[in-house]
């Protein structure tokens, strides 16, 4: 039976997912909390993807090509519940992590963005690559996203937020969610950290967001990140080639995200030149980002 008035909508894009989605999907519906909906939109799987799906009941289908913020949209837009919580076909959650969640709702029932703790691993989840944290609610609230790679994974958001700002833009293909996560952080949303390591992060080098390690894919997330950087900046007097480094900074710190093989020699050299860049450099650089937001707010 499909829960019609669910509190949490929990999202899945797939594609050729069938290698973890049993996993992932065990993990779900072995939640100690039971108000959630299930949402599946399939981008035309050939494997045996709708399959394993299918033997989920309390799961509902939806098959449309699409990528993957373009499937987020489509899910969020059909959900009933009052907060979205994206779920990846290759990651897992530990069982108690929505009765964690509902024990701190129940408790601040106007919070717009609850966060939990990733963990990212490689293969199996003792096999732990980094612990990923949501940015500290009051660097987020003042509209400050910290330096680092920040995610959506693992968060719990009103779905009235989705809304407001229209969604994510699927004109960006790579990095949309960071667009968004620096126009929640511009709303100056209410925010709470949830201290438990909810979210397991699968970490390969496939994923629907990059597919296939490649060059092209890599140079065109510093494109988009060079984008939203502009966009955001627009309004602060900063040097042009800052902000080509801002982005070429973002992406070093991201490279464990993106999964790319760096193969070309010309990414190498720009990689170790990263390496050798001083300390007080980034910060400065970090401390520009910041101006830029606090401009902004």
């Amino acid at each position: 039976m499909i829960n019609n008035n669910p509190l949490i909508s929990v999202i899945t894009p797939t594609y050729n997912s069938q290698d973890h989605l049993a996993e992932c999907l065990d993990s779900l519906f072995n939640q100690k909390f039971k108000s959630f909906e299930h949402i599946v939109i399939d981008s035309l799987s050939s494997d045996k993807t709708l399959q394993i799906i299918k033997n989920k009941k309390k799961t509902k289908i939806i098959n449309k090509k699409s990528n993957i913020y373009e499937a987020y949209n489509i899910a969020i837009e059909k959900s009933n519940g009052k907060y979205i919580f994206i779920l990846n076909s290759d990651d897992k959650l530990d069982q108690d992590a929505f009765s964690n969640f509902y024990e701190e709702y129940k408790k601040n029932k106007d919070i717009d963005l609850f966060s939990s703790i990733g963990v990212e691993f490689q293969d199996n989840i003792n096999n732990i690559l980094r612990i990923r944290k949501f940015t500290e609610a009051k660097l987020f609230q003042k509209g400050i996203i910290k330096f680092k790679s920040q995610s959506i994974l693992g968060c719990y958001i009103k779905k009235d937020i989705y809304k407001k700002l229209n969604y994510f833009n699927t004109t960006l293909s790579i990095s949309s969610d960071k667009d968004f996560l620096i126009k929640m952080a511009l709303m100056n949303l209410k925010v709470f950290n949830i201290n438990h390591n909810s979210y397991f992060i699968r970490s390969h080098g496939k994923s629907m967001t990059f597919g296939n390690s490649s060059k092209e894919k890599l140079l065109e997330a510093i494109r988009q990140n060079f984008i939203i950087t502009n966009l955001y900046s627009k309004n602060v007097k900063i040097p042009l080639g800052v902000k080509y480094f801002c982005c070429l900074i973002l992406i070093y710190r991201n490279i464990q995200d993106i999964k790319i093989n760096f193969k070309v020699g010309i990414i190498k050299k720009i990689i170790k030149i990263f390496k050798l860049v001083p300390i007080f450099f980034l910060l400065s650089i970090y401390f520009i980002r910041i101006k830029v937001y606090e401009k902004l707010i």
